[in-house]
């Protein structure tokens, strides 16, 4: 008999707890499982649930166990008994208790099985503590830091309709591929090939939602028709004004997307570099280009930190910086759980960043700069530390959607705003 859906789940959940990536972890274990789908998509729904509740799951454990140090294995079995009892209605309380004693069996700890009966039970009669429910890191599953900084950046209204929104699962986002297919003719293609739904986003080119499953299994994706990008990443390309024939420089491109966009708005006509300091990463960006049919990107590693004269000058730079993430912690949850200490190492590197992106620019031209995130320190706090040392740029006034009005030349968009990732924008010019 192979291995339960909870047993997988646990099991990978012990495996991001020690270092690997959600998504890589899930992909794996989906891969090697032998489990049917309905099973496969119970203990992926557990693993994400369980790290996006995290800190929430592991503050109840740490009220009802007089345990200080649990096990990888029973802290993974009971976070995962936790989250199916508050959050997941399907599952009758008794078959959580009675399949997680099951499982410290199954996983070799079955001296922990009367514990963990015992943490769950007592739950079950208590609920969650009132002094727990104070508590903000507690009700968002999130860091005090993470908290501490979002309220800084945005304001506390914002914040807490922010941190509401990073639970549950967020639209996708695609970009049509306009040098193969319009909207209308892609549309018609993915609902006859099992899209639940598809819909077009107002005011925005060649963008629309997806709603259904094999997003990028299907033949469609596949020939190029399209690939998976946030709304906010496709508002990000707009600000650059590109037209048919310059040449852009994006200098952090992998895995590809915004380069993407760009060839499209050039109608493949000029000359886009992507460049990344990861080698790695670069055949992503390769994969996809061909798959797409995109002739004017050129793949380069490159560190966006050092400058390379060797690349020249160009009339559009895309700066799209390392970040924190925090506008996108509903797609990858464990960003929550950052600490200040880590964030804060990323200023000056974004700052050398821009700083070394603008001596690429010619003069007239212009360069976007941006993050997934939402933090002021990463955003403006760099922007302005660059335009004080550097008077022949300026900032330039946009609007991200043609309906909205001008902005002064910065940008932060939220979920709230187009339910898209949070994110940053700046759009400057080189006067001379």
């Amino acid at each position: 008999m192979g291995k339960s859906a909870r047993r997988y789940a646990a099991e990978a959940l012990m495996r991001i707890d020690n270092g690997g990536y959600s998504n890589i972890v899930t992909s794996n274990m989906f891969k090697n499982c032998d489990l049917d789908p309905a099973d496969k998509m119970f203990a992926g729904a557990m693993v994400y649930g369980v790290i996006e509740r995290l800190i929430t799951l592991d503050k109840i454990i740490s009220a009802y166990s007089k345990v200080k140090k649990l096990s990888p294995e029973v802290k993974a079995i009971l976070r995962c008994a936790l989250y199916q009892i508050m959050y997941m209605d399907s599952v009758p309380n008794s078959a959580a208790v009675n399949e997680a004693v099951k499982l410290t069996n199954e996983m070799k700890v079955k001296s922990a099985g009367g514990f963990v009966n015992a943490v769950l039970r007592n739950f079950l009669k208590k609920g969650v503590l009132e002094e727990l429910t104070r508590n903000e890191s507690f009700k968002y599953s999130c860091s005090e830091d993470v908290i501490k900084i979002i309220k800084e950046s945005i304001g506390n209204d914002k914040a807490d309709m922010f941190l509401e929104t990073s639970f549950g699962k967020p639209p996708i986002f695609i970009r049509v591929n306009g040098l193969k297919t319009s909207c209308e003719e892609l549309k018609t293609l993915l609902l006859a090939n099992n899209a639940e739904k598809v819909s077009e986003v107002a005011g925005v080119k060649n963008c629309m939602i997806y709603e259904g499953r094999d997003i990028t299994e299907n033949s469609l994706f596949k020939k190029g028709f399209y690939y998976v990008q946030d709304l906010s990443s496709q508002l990000c390309v707009k600000a650059l004004e590109l037209t048919e024939g310059v040449r852009l420089l994006d200098v952090c491109a992998a895995p590809g997307g915004k380069s993407f966009t760009a060839a499209q708005e050039m109608n493949n006509k000029g000359e886009i570099l992507s460049c990344d300091i990861h080698k790695n990463r670069l055949q992503l960006i390769e994969e996809g280009k061909n798959r797409l049919g995109i002739d004017i990107v050129k793949v380069t590693e490159n560190n966006g930190a050092q400058y390379n004269e060797g690349l020249g000058l160009f009339d559009r730079v895309l700066c799209d910086v390392p970040c924190s993430g925090t506008g996108v912690i509903r797609r990858k949850p464990e960003i929550k759980y950052k600490s200040e200490k880590e964030i804060a190492a990323l200023y000056d590197i974004q700052f050398q960043i821009l700083k070394t992106s603008a001596k690429y620019l010619k003069a007239g031209g212009i360069l976007v700069y941006s993050t997934c995130s939402v933090n002021k320190k990463e955003n403006e706090d760099v922007v302005l530390r660059f335009l004080k040392d550097n008077d022949e740029f300026e900032l330039v006034r946009f609007s991200v959607v043609d309906s909205e009005e001008e902005n002064n030349g910065m940008r932060t968009i939220l979920p709230e705003d187009y339910n898209s990732d949070g994110f940053f924008i700046a759009k400057l010019m080189r006067k001379k």
